[in-house]
C-alpha cells in the first residue's frame, strides 16, 4: 500500500532544476540528449556516424531526472528516471517498452540496471530504494534511507551504491548496508563504480572523492563542478566540468591533499564561453567528444597520453562546425547525379528537331528571367496548398518528424505577420529545435539572413519567457549566439565603408550643383533698384533728416566769426 499523500510534506526533495541531459553509453557508440519541454521533455539518440536513430517526445506532463543504459538480448535500453517513476526505452525498436509506477511517492532521481539487465534499481527523493522485476514490473526489495540522489552498481553485480548526502553500500544478497562513506556537504550528483573503487562528486563542489574502504580516500580538485565523470580500466578518470573543459588524472596514486589534473582538453573559439563540449567519455586510451549543437552534434576521437603513456598537460582542438557542414555537404553532392540544366529552345513540340541559331539565342529569356519564374511558380504552388494545411501544422510536423523538405517550404514564407502568427502558435517545446534548424541554415547559407532572421525574431520575442525558464539555456542556445556574433563582427566595417562612401556622395553632388548654379546666373535690368527703399519706415526717414540739420548747425556755428 502506497503512503498517505499527506506524509509527502516531510520528503525534502533533492532532484535538481529541470535541465538537459547528455550522455554517451559504456561504449561510446549512442549519444543520448534530453531536452526539457515547457511540461514534459524530448529525447534523441545519435549514433557514432552523427544519425540520429531515433526521437521520442514523452505525451503527458512530467520530467526527467536522469538517464543510463542497460543491454537485454543484444537490445541497448535506456532508462529514464522521471518524476513519476522509471520509463524504459528501446533504442532499437524507438519506442517505450515499460513504465514502472506505483512504489516511490516522490520524484526518481536515479536508475540503474543490473548486469542482465532483468532487475532494476531506483532511489527517490522519499528515501527509498527499490529492486524491480522488469519482466513483471513488480517490486522485489525496498530498503528506507533518507534523501537518496543517485545509485551505481559495481562490475561484479554483488554491490549497490546509493548516496543523497553520505554514501552507503548495499550488499545485493542480503539487501542491507553493510558500508558507510561520510559523502559531501551537498548532494552527490555523480557516482561510478570501478573494481573496488567508488569515485563521487557532488553539486555546486569542486572536488571528486575516490573511497575505498582499504584506502584512505583521494581528493582531486577542479576549478567548477564537474558535470560528468567517467573512468577506464587504465586508472584514467576523466571529468567534464562546466566551464567547458575536460579535465583528466591518473588514478593509481596517493596524496594528503587534492590533486590537481594532469592534463586538460579544450575546444578553442574566440568566445570562450561557446567553448564547450555537450559531453565527453573515456573509451580506452581515447576520449571520445561530443560538441556543436543538440539538433546535430559531431563526434571525434582524441588521444590525451604521449607515447610513454603519460597524460598530455594541454590539448585544444581548433575546430570550426561550419566548415565541416560544408565538408559534409559536399561529400553528399558529389555522391548526386549530374543535373542537366535546360533552355527554352529544349522544350515545345519541335524540341527535338530544334537548332540553335542566333535568332533562338536572342529569343531566349535570361537566367535571370527564368529564375524569377520559376520563383513565382514556386510561391503559387506553395500558397495553393497552404489553404489546406496551416502553417502551424505543417511546420510543427517537419520539426517533430525531421522532415527537410517541408521544413524549407515553411520557411520560404517571408511575410512578417504570418511568421508572427504561426511561432505564436507553436508548442514551445519545438522552439529550441527550430532554432538550431533555422543557425544551420544561416551558418550553409548566409544570403538568406534576410528571410531566417524575421523567423529568429518571432521565436525569441514570443517565447522568450520559456527560452529563459530553460536552467541550461547557454548550453541550448549557443549555436545561435555565437552565429550572430560572428555576424555582427562585419557591421562596424560596412557602416564605416558606407559612411565614406556617403560623405563621397555628397561631395560629388555639392560640386555639380554648384556649377549649375554659377552656369545659371541671370540679370535683370527691368527690376528697380529703388523698391528695396520702400523697406525703411516713416521713423527711419525723420530720425536721418534730423541727424542732416545737426550737422548743418554744428558747421555753420564753426564757420560763424571767420564770416562776421
Amino acid at each position: 500500500m502506497p503512503a498517505p499523500t499527506k506524509k509527502l510534506k516531510n520528503i525534502v526533495p533533492v532532484t535538481a532544476p529541470v535541465k538537459s541531459f547528455v550522455k554517451f553509453d559504456w561504449n561510446c557508440q549512442f549519444l543520448t540528449t534530453v531536452s526539457p519541454a515547457l511540461h514534459s521533455f524530448s529525447l534523441r539518440v545519435f549514433n557514432s556516424k552523427q544519425t540520429a536513430i531515433c526521437s521520442y517526445t514523452h505525451p503527458t506532463a512530467d520530467h526527467c531526472n536522469a538517464i543510463t543504459y542497460g543491454k537485454l538480448n543484444d537490445a541497448v535500453l535506456l532508462g529514464l528516471a522521471l518524476d513519476s517513476g522509471v520509463l524504459l526505452y528501446s533504442i532499437s525498436e524507438s519506442i517505450p517498452k515499460q513504465h514502472l509506477v506505483g512504489v516511490h511517492q516522490a520524484p526518481v532521481t536515479d536508475f540503474c540496471f543490473s548486469l542482465d539487465s532483468k532487475s532494476g534499481y531506483s532511489v527517490s527523493s522519499d528515501g527509498l530504494l527499490v529492486e524491480w522485476d522488469l519482466s513483471t514490473n513488480s517490486k522485489k526489495n525496498s530498503l528506507k534511507s533518507s534523501n537518496l540522489s543517485k545509485v551505481a552498481i559495481n562490475e561484479k553485480g554483488t554491490l549497490l551504491a546509493i548516496a543523497g548526502n553520505q554514501i552507503h553500500i548495499v550488499d545485493l544478497k542480503t539487501f542491507k548496508i553493510i558500508k558507510n562513506f561520510p559523502g559531501h556537504t551537498t548532494l552527490v550528483s555523480e557516482l561510478i563504480f570501478v573494481g573496488d573503487d567508488l569515485f563521487s562528486s557532488a553539486v555546486d563542489d569542486r572536488f571528486i572523492t575516490r573511497w575505498n574502504s582499504e584506502k584512505k580516500p583521494l581528493v582531486f580538485s577542479v576549478e567548477s563542478p564537474p558535470i560528468s565523470m567517467s573512468v577506464n580500466s587504465q586508472n584514467h578518470l576523466l571529468a567534464q566540468i562546466e566551464n567547458g573543459v575536460v579535465s583528466l588524472w591518473k588514478t593509481d596514486r596517493t596524496s594528503k591533499r587534492a590533486v590537481a589534473a594532469d592534463g586538460l582538453l579544450e575546444l578553442n573559439a574566440e568566445d570562450k564561453a561557446e567553448a564547450a563540449f555537450l559531453a565527453a567519455s573515456l573509451d580506452n586510451d581515447q576520449v571520445v567528444v561530443a560538441y556543436g549543437t543538440l539538433f546535430k552534434p559531431i563526434f571525434e576521437r582524441v588521444s590525451f597520453t604521449d607515447e610513454e603513456g603519460v597524460i598530455k598537460p594541454a590539448t585544444v582542438l581548433t575546430r570550426l562546425v561550419l566548415e565541416q557542414s560544408k565538408k559534409q555537404k559536399k561529400k553528399r553532392t558529389s555522391e548526386k547525379v549530374p543535373m542537366q540544366v535546360l533552355g527554352s529552345i529544349d522544350f515545345g513540340e519541335n524540341s527535338k528537331k530544334s537548332e540553335v541559331t542566333e535568332e533562338t539565342i536572342a529569343e531566349e529569356p535570361t537566367i535571370e528571367d527564368q529564375v524569377k519564374a520559376l520563383v513565382v511558380e514556386d510561391h503559387v504552388k506553395e500558397n495553393k496548398e497552404s489553404t489546406n494545411i496551416s502553417l502551424n501544422q505543417m511546420l510543427s510536423q517537419a520539426i517533430s518528424s525531421g522532415d527537410k523538405q517541408l521544413l524549407e517550404r515553411v520557411l520560404s514564407n517571408s511575410d512578417p505577420k504570418i511568421i508572427n502568427a504561426t511561432i505564436r502558435r507553436i508548442n514551445p517545446t519545438l522552439v529550441v529545435p527550430l532554432l538550431d534548424a533555422l543557425v544551420v541554415r544561416l551558418q550553409k547559407r548566409p544570403n538568406r539572413a534576410a528571410q531566417l532572421v524575421e523567423w529568429i525574431r518571432a521565436c525569441l520575442l514570443n517565447h522568450s519567457g520559456y527560452l529563459l525558464s530553460i536552467p541550461q539555456r547557454n548550453y541550448s542556445l549557443r549555436a545561435l549566439h555565437r552565429t550572430l556574433i560572428k555576424r555582427q563582427e562585419v557591421l562596424p566595417k560596412l557602416l564605416r565603408l558606407s559612411g565614406r562612401l556617403d560623405m563621397i556622395s555628397c561631395q560629388m553632388n555639392f560640386q555639380s550643383n554648384d556649377q549649375e548654379d554659377e552656369d545659371l546666373v541671370v540679370f535683370d535690368a527691368d527690376v528697380d533698384e529703388t523698391s528695396d527703399m520702400d523697406e525703411y519706415s516713416g521713423e527711419d526717414e525723420e530720425e536721418m533728416v534730423d541727424y542732416a540739420n545737426d550737422f548743418d548747425m554744428e558747421s555753420d556755428s564753426e564757420s560763424g566769426p571767420e564770416d562776421a
